[in-house]
């Protein structure tokens, strides 16, 4: 075992204008008991669950704004979202929380999707 990589594209890395996913679990999407509680879903937290967060200089390259819909894919199922912009997002990713009805379809957590206005 030499550890070595050899010289190359490595499998799985992001190509042309994919966006790399990143996030975290929806707090108020734990557990049947919180997703259901109405006024925990009415909260601030609960609010932003649904949304799709990126920087403005991502929103800026995609030609999207601040709650304009968008379409995510990941492989070959897809979500539409509002954009939120937010300037702690990584240039070149989207902030997407799983536990979320919004994003269940799109499988795992973190990966590369695309995202294109509807």
């Amino acid at each position: 075992l030499d550890n070595r990589q050899a010289d190359g594209p490595v499998a799985g890395a992001m190509q042309g204008s994919d966006l790399q996913r990143i996030g975290d679990v929806a707090i108020l999407s734990t557990d049947s008991l919180v997703r259901r509680a109405q006024p925990l879903q009415a909260s601030p937290d609960g609010q932003v669950a649904g949304l799709l967060r990126i920087s403005s200089s991502t929103a800026e390259s995609a030609g999207v704004r601040e709650g304009y819909r968008v379409r995510v894919s990941h492989g070959d199922a897809s979500v539409e979202m509002d954009v939120s912009v937010d300037e702690r997002v990584t240039d070149g990713c989207v902030w997407l929380q799983s536990g979320t009805t919004a994003s269940a379809s799109l499988g795992a957590a973190f990966g590369p999707v695309t995202m294109e206005r509807v």
